[in-house]
């Protein structure tokens, strides 16, 4: 079993190009692969926090609330 950091230089995996790097993050290449109809890579990773208040807002919470949250350093400020 190889972790995330090992898997992308395993030998194997570097040979069928199993892994990109896309904007400084490493992620899986697009599967499966078709000789006619290429895959093109997804959207880079979120940035850690970059959706919590969107998330936040679509299970209930104010914005009041959110705010709150953002002061007690419970999740990042925007």
């Amino acid at each position: 079993m190889l972790d995330l950091a090992e898997a992308p230089a395993h030998p194997h995996n570097a040979a069928r190009g199993t892994f990109q790097t896309r904007e400084g993050a490493i992620q899986p290449a697009p599967a499966p692969r078709f000789s006619r109809t290429p895959a093109t890579p997804g959207l880079p990773p979120p940035l850690r926090g970059e959706h919590t208040e969107a998330v936040l807002r679509d299970w209930g919470f104010a914005a009041a609330e959110i705010a709150t949250l953002q002061q007690a350093g419970a999740i990042p400020g925007a």
